[in-house]
């Protein structure tokens, strides 16, 4: 999906993560093989690369109060690759997590 503005994608993500919490998903293994599925991702490789940003277990229960915002610029970083800086900062998210 795309977004007139960055922002927007952030509060997406923030609400998406949020919902997903609320239906039981509490780890990130959960949350990314739902947000990224084997027939559409690499979900291992993507669940490794978001462990080592988070630095939080992919099994271990993820508190989104705390982990929120590693947890969108881990996975924004992810889905865009080494330009992500290009496109993104921590303001931005900070601001898509508040608007939410």
């Amino acid at each position: 999906m795309q977004f007139i503005d960055p922002v927007y994608g952030f509060i997406a993500m923030t609400r998406i993560l949020r919902n997903y919490q609320r239906r039981g998903l509490v780890t990130l293994r959960d949350m990314i093989s739902t947000y990224a599925p084997k027939n559409e991702n690499d979900t291992n490789a993507y669940i490794n690369f978001v462990v080592k940003l988070v630095n939080v277990a992919p099994d271990a229960p993820l508190d989104l109060g705390l982990h929120l915002f590693p947890l969108l610029k881990a996975i924004s970083e992810f889905e865009n690759g080494s330009r992500f800086a290009d496109f993104y900062n921590d303001s931005t998210i900070q601001e898509g997590i508040a608007l939410d």
